[in-house]
């Protein structure tokens, strides 16, 4: 999952801040450095989400400017997925069976010396 805030939504926090006095403390000359790269990083960061989302493995882009409805997508993402999932028991090669089935306990009781 990936929470992406719309270009608008950091607009509307940083004016909140400065309108309220005992927030103004908060506010630095760096903030408005960081708003002028935002195209920059939101291109970045669709760069990296295309370059690295398999089918096997997608990522969801989730806008969180309204909590209640980022928590609808990603419990819905979670339910699709979990739907997709095969929960037949893995099966083990001969090899990996027989040494199975000699720890008694399991792999993580010592042996005997």
């Amino acid at each position: 999952m990936f929470l992406h805030l719309s270009s608008e939504e950091p607009r509307k926090r940083f004016r909140a801040r400065i309108a309220k006095p005992q927030e103004n403390r908060n506010f630095s000359s760096p903030d408005l450095a960081e708003g002028a790269q935002r195209d920059d990083k939101q291109r970045a960061h669709e760069t990296a989400i295309r370059a690295i989302a398999a089918p096997h493995a997608p990522w969801h882009v989730v806008p969180p400017d309204h909590p209640w409805f980022s928590r609808v997508v990603v419990a819905s993402a979670l339910i699709v997925t979990a739907d997709d999932v095969d929960r037949a028991n893995p099966t083990l090669p001969p090899r990996g069976a027989s040494e199975a089935q000699g720890r008694r306990g399991g792999p993580w009781r010592r042996r005997p010396a």
